[in-house]
């Protein structure tokens, strides 16, 4: 690490940075290394990232942005401990050193990178977004077989569907390791389906971060779509204790706390039911539709199961 960074005279750092190897890669998170990319001087340090703080698995060649704390190790010199890191979008001619290092994209080294940008230059970056094959394997710009071709693109895809994402929860103050849950479940359309309403996001986040992210995304504190989601949210939060289905008393004061509006209870779980967020549950008890319908599920399952063998349906029938 260049002496321009010390642990004496600073503790903490942000640093944009390529990825130069890999060292782990585990489930409690990862070690790898990286140079800067901007004004600060680094050079090859290594970064550690525990898994809470890590978006998606780091690749040697992609670009990432990591902020955290300068830690100095005996055995391995100074280290950069992350609070926060998460993959950017390559710029400029730092896309030749992204595609020769990342294995991703295979059979391009450092001589053909090096060659698409000096044929296609900052046109590289527009021709792989529209995924054009004919400039990547014509022989006077990309040279590359159709194969290759082809693979550079879909590598590329995957890349620009995800990376925008992660850039958006991490503006979000949302942990950027959901970008791959999102981008799974929305596929292109995270960001609009977030955006669009941003209790979507209870399905992944807790109701306090998603909260705050639609307050901030201009959803007002009466919006019916809030009173909706803070039922949802304690039905979700009784489920997570291992209740299936929670006491009407109970879930108004979960909401009440939520929502601190007690006199808008009656009308949001009106809405919720018509939405079809929540269902009634023996009669008396409310439950999640998640919960409800995975009830009537295993319930269905169990008859059917008793019924082939030729039991009585009343030798177990449970109520729910």
């Amino acid at each position: 690490m260049n002496t321009a960074v010390s642990t004496s005279a600073i503790s903490e750092i942000t640093v944009n940075g390529v990825i130069t190897s890999v060292l782990s890669y585990r489930h409690n998170g990862a070690i790898f290394k990286i140079d800067a990319i901007d004004d600060v001087s680094v050079d090859n340090i290594v970064v550690i990232a525990d898994w809470n703080v890590l978006p998606v698995k780091p690749f040697k060649g992609e670009v990432w942005q990591i902020y955290g704390t300068v830690e100095n190790s005996k055995e391995y010199g100074d280290q950069i401990k992350a609070i926060d890191c998460y993959r950017k979008r390559p710029s400029g001619s730092i896309l030749i050193q992204f595609i020769a290092d990342n294995n991703k994209f295979a059979g391009i080294g450092d001589k053909k990178a090096k060659r698409l940008w000096s044929n296609l230059g900052e046109n590289l970056y527009e021709i792989l977004d529209n995924e054009d094959i004919d400039s990547l394997t014509n022989k006077k710009k990309g040279s590359l077989s159709p194969a290759i071709a082809q693979n550079l693109i879909e590598v590329w895809k995957s890349y620009e569907s995800e990376t925008p994402i992660i850039e958006w929860l991490h503006r979000q103050n949302l942990p950027a390791r959901l970008a791959t849950k999102v981008r799974a479940f929305w596929g292109a359309d995270a960001i609009s389906k977030i955006t669009s309403d941003p209790y979507r996001m209870l399905a992944f986040e807790k109701w306090k971060k998603v909260d705050s992210l639609a307050l901030s995304l201009g959803i007002q504190s009466d919006d019916m779509r809030r009173h909706i989601a803070a039922i949802e949210s304690v039905t979700y939060e009784y489920y997570d204790r291992g209740n299936t289905a929670i006491p009407l008393n109970k879930l108004k004061a979960g909401f009440v706390k939520k929502i601190k509006q007690p006199a808008h209870f009656e009308v949001a779980i009106n809405n919720a039911f018509k939405d079809r967020a929540i269902a009634v549950s023996n009669g008396t008890k409310i439950q999640s539709i998640g919960a409800y319908a995975l009830e009537r599920i295993i319930k269905n399952r169990i008859l059917t199961s008793l019924s082939r063998e030729g039991a009585q349906e009343s030798f177990f029938r449970p109520e729910f």
